[in-house]
């Protein structure tokens, strides 16, 4: 199993993410994260690496069917979940997110932009910039037997700080210690003789729907996680096969993207705030328009009666 350092990370790469936005599934890259002792590590790679623009539907590997001789009789499969913020809608703008930056780089700015949450009473590590808290699940399965994250997944907290990849990732002017990310996740120990495993969101947080996939490339911590990945559909059904995974685990981080409907209620609730903070200023342009067009009717009214008295004038001269 991976394991994340107290000081920090373990690795952040960028590999693959498999996304959905008008079903569609894209590559990227992706890292594992350092966290307290207790933590378990992420790993995230890629099937077809060539490209980050969004291909087919449905992304697939050359991971073999065939079980291996030497097959572990338990497999661990471990989720870090994201909430991506209202500024990644899509697969474009996550895939903007790595933009120019080394695999690491690219890892903690789409954290930053994508933070870690958790169910309830799991709480982030302290100091961490991380989501709040919501109700989610997956199911794991294999062989005909079935665990779920939220009743049977093992919950390791974990962080990622600045000087740990030397990276500015708050853009404030400064690497430090104390500026840090969440990195916490979920480990789903799997009992069996097969390594064929399907991992489904049943349910993602509200308001959400599920963006990308990544795993964590083999050059940060040698894993091979790459290989396990069979297929994934446009709704974030996983077949993995792992019966050439070196060390029997692997790392899934899922990203949510805000659905579109919370992104037209967020917007409408957005705009009816700057109406409100408007209509202030409308009511006293109207008033002093009204005042205006009041001072410009008196005037009319008066200037007759000036020329009146002018005309005397111009007759005694």
């Amino acid at each position: 199993m991976k394991v994340f350092s107290v000081i920090g990370m373990i690795g952040l790469g960028l590999a693959l993410f498999v996304g959905i936005a008008g079903a569609q599934t894209s590559t990227i890259a992706t890292t594992t994260t350092a966290t307290t002792t207790t933590s378990t590590t992420s790993t995230v790679a890629t099937t077809t690496p060539t490209s980050t623009t969004p291909t087919s539907t449905v992304a697939t590997s050359t991971a073999s069917s065939t079980p291996s001789s030497t097959v572990p009789s338990v497999f661990h499969v471990m989720i870090m979940k994201h909430l991506c913020n209202a500024n990644v809608k899509n697969l474009e703008d996550f895939t903007a997110l790595a933009s120019g930056l080394t695999p690491p780089q690219a890892i903690a700015n789409a954290v930053f932009n994508c933070p870690t949450t958790g169910l309830p009473g799991n709480d982030a590590a302290t100091g961490t910039l991380a989501a709040p808290r919501s109700t989610f699940d997956f199911s794991v399965s294999s062989n005909g037997a079935t665990k779920m994250l939220a009743a049977n997944g093992s919950f390791a907290q974990g962080k990622l700080c600045e000087n740990a990849i030397n990276f500015d990732f708050n853009k404030d002017g400064s690497v430090s210690s104390s500026t840090c990310l969440d990195t916490s996740n979920y480990d789903i120990s799997v009992s069996t003789s097969s390594p064929a495993i399907t991992v489904m969101e049943t349910k993602p947080p509200a308001g959400y729907a599920f963006g990308a996939l990544r795993f964590t490339p083999s050059e940060i911590d040698g894993n091979n996680d790459a290989t396990d990945l069979v297929s994934i559909n446009s709704t974030g059904t996983i077949n993995l096969n792992m019966a050439s995974d070196t060390d029997g685990s692997v790392m899934l981080h899922i990203y949510n993207f805000l659905t579109s409907t919370t992104t037209s209620t967020s917007t409408t609730s957005t705009r009816r705030h700057q109406r409100q903070r408007q209509r202030p200023h409308r009511l006293r342009r109207q008033r002093q328009h009204r005042h205006q067009r009041q001072q410009q009717r008196q005037a009319q009214r008066r200037a007759p009666a000036a020329r009146l008295q002018r005309q005397p004038q111009r007759l005694r001269s």
